[in-house]
């Protein structure tokens, strides 16, 4: 479980930052934001793909990382891809820069970057190797 601390620029999300916690919610000063995110949480928390569209502020990426997310969220839930595959689908061969994309993926769970993992072993996540395997083993 998780508080999801999210920071918000008018309407927009801008990050969201995950917090170890013994239950999760939804820590936010926009009220508009924390509704659609309780929601989105409350689909996912059944496993399901959620479907709710949240208002994400990617104008601070670069076209690289956005690419790398928009390939993220074709990512159905209790499915995985390697960081090769997704250099290959966004039309490149560095996947170790894919790999740094989804380390800094400013929107964790929300577009999401722990289902990339690496050939032969389960690759990072900036939140630890066993949050990410917690993740993967709830959503299969």
């Amino acid at each position: 479980m998780f508080v999801m601390q999210v920071v918000t620029s008018k309407d927009l999300i801008e990050k969201i930052t995950l917090i170890a916690s013994n239950k999760t919610y939804v820590d936010t000063h926009h009220p508009e934001i924390k509704k659609k995110l309780e929601a989105w949480l409350d689909c996912y928390s059944t496993k399901k793909q959620p479907k709710i569209a949240l208002p994400l502020d990617l104008s601070k990426l670069s076209p690289f990382s956005k690419k790398v997310l928009e390939a993220l969220q074709m990512i159905s839930f209790g499915q995985t891809k390697t960081y090769a595959q997704i250099a290959q689908k966004i039309g490149c061969r560095a996947f170790r820069a894919v790999g740094n994309a989804c380390h800094d993926n400013p929107f964790p769970i929300i577009i999401p970057c722990h289902r990339v993992v690496a050939k032969t072993h389960l690759g990072g996540f900036a939140y630890g190797k066993e949050f990410k395997r917690a993740l993967l083993k709830f959503e299969t």
